[in-house]
């Protein structure tokens, strides 16, 4: 099954377009994967989870699109995120326009440039357990396992 969520990004309130995006997320069957159009997206999408009571990556796995990296790492959990090739993207875009501004026609009105990788990190990043019970053990060691250890000051070590 593929769905998506379309918004016009009309000025609605953060919590209205959380609410929304709640909304449509409860309706889709889990386990599923959700790519946002970019991070921004992607921090809301992971936020209507949180309200939803949801465990990502779990039951909802989400991967962003820029990756702006402290931005990324900041989300909680922290944002898997497409690396697009802006460089490939640029040069594609001025040669289209050369063509246009010499009045030649273009052979083609899209160009797909694959993005560079994907930056995996624990919004997406779990192995594929179909045990409900394991499943849930595996997320709350990796939540709070390092609790009781030398980390559990503040300093857990860097993921």
């Amino acid at each position: 099954m593929c769905s998506t969520f379309n918004s016009a990004w009309s000025g609605l309130r953060e919590q209205d377009e959380r609410n929304e995006i709640a909304a449509w997320i409860q309706g889709l069957p889990r386990p599923l994967g959700i790519i946002a159009c970019n991070d921004v997206r992607g921090y809301h999408v992971l936020d209507a989870c949180r309200m939803l009571n949801l465990a990502v990556p779990e039951e909802v796995a989400v991967v962003g699109v820029d990756n702006s990296e402290t931005f990324c790492d900041l989300c909680n959990p922290p944002l898997s995120s497409v690396l697009p090739n802006a460089e490939k993207i640029g040069f594609e875009a001025a040669a289209m326009l050369n063509r246009l501004m010499n009045r030649e026609k273009l052979e083609q009105s899209q160009i797909l440039v694959p993005p560079r990788t994907v930056i995996v990190r624990q919004s997406s990043d779990i192995l594929a357990i179909e045990d409900a019970t394991i499943a849930a053990t595996l997320r709350f060691i990796r939540e709070h396992g390092y609790r009781g250890s030398r980390w559990s000051e503040g300093n857990a070590p860097a993921e």
